[in-house]
């Protein structure tokens, strides 16, 4: 229970690691750019972190990028695979993807 002179809407350390979490998992751009500043620059130093634990936030990161690329792996295999037994359903369905994934752009801009 919240005290009465803490603000109803602030956020308790164990929600902001939560969330921080899912953003590592969902956004691609924030968990390669803090996989980046975190693992793979060597010339900086991480600060600590206030609020939230960065371990868990920095193995939700590293899971959501291996994630993806098994997914990418899964769908490369699936098409492959479609291709060799059905060619051409396989290549009016991917051209169909493309129509309407280039509609879907077109809408957003």
């Amino acid at each position: 229970m919240k005290g009465i002179d803490e603000p109803a809407n602030r956020l308790l350390p164990d929600d902001t690691t939560r969330y921080l979490c899912i953003a590592a998992r969902t956004d691609e751009r924030f968990s390669e750019r803090m996989i980046n500043a975190l693992l793979h620059d060597d010339l900086h130093a991480a600060a600590p972190s206030v609020g939230f634990s960065l371990r868990p936030v920095l193995l939700h990161a590293l899971a959501g990028v291996r994630q993806r690329r098994v997914r990418a792996w899964c769908l490369l295999v699936a098409t492959a695979l479609a291709l060799v037994l059905s060619p051409l359903w396989t290549i009016i369905a991917l051209l169909v993807i493309l129509v309407r994934a280039e509609k879907y752009v077109h809408a957003v801009q």
